[in-house]
């Protein structure tokens, strides 16, 4: 365990992330942080407490850049402040959108094994299929998809900077 940012980069998502942001779309990926449920007391609440983990700490870094943005404002006639403002606003949308990508209920994201924990033990077989991951990714990416998710993500944004802001 690392809080060594190079230790998380995976090689295919970094170059991802760098083609698809000079297309105009920005995706990649990190290496996961693995971990062994044989570790945890009770498995499946472990889990999905693990799984908080991350969508909780993209959270509260989009409370952290908003809240630069909120010391910054004061300073606004001067030439620095509307570039921190803005890298900002750019952290505060980044994790507002991972934290709310990483609920999806898709497997392997952080979702997945939330749903796995709430759902009833005899579903779990079936949540825990990658393929259904699949088939809700390809609902996700389409224009419906499109329709539920960018509100969303948009509105929590929102509510992340009225809550820091005012």
């Amino acid at each position: 365990m690392t809080l060594n940012p190079l230790a998380h980069l995976d090689p295919i998502g970094t170059i991802m992330i760098v083609v698809s942001s000079f297309m105009g779309f920005g995706f990649g990926w990190g290496k996961a942080s693995p971990f062994n449920p044989n570790n945890f007391r009770n498995p499946a609440r472990d889990r999905m407490f693990t799984a908080i983990a991350g969508p909780i700490s993209n959270i509260l870094q989009s409370i952290a850049w908003a809240s630069i943005i909120l010391l910054v404002l004061p300073f606004g006639d001067q030439p620095w402040s509307d570039t921190i403002i803005r890298l900002s606003s750019i952290g505060v949308s980044i994790n507002i959108s991972l934290a709310i990508f990483n609920l999806l209920p898709v497997y392997p994201l952080d979702g997945h094994h939330i749903l796995s924990w709430l759902a009833p033990p005899s579903w779990r077989p079936i949540i825990d299929n990658p393929i259904w991951g699949l088939v809700f990714l390809f609902i996700v990416f389409s224009d419906f998809g499109r329709q539920i998710i960018y509100p969303v993500m948009a509105i929590a944004g929102k509510a992340v900077k009225m809550l820091v802001i005012g």
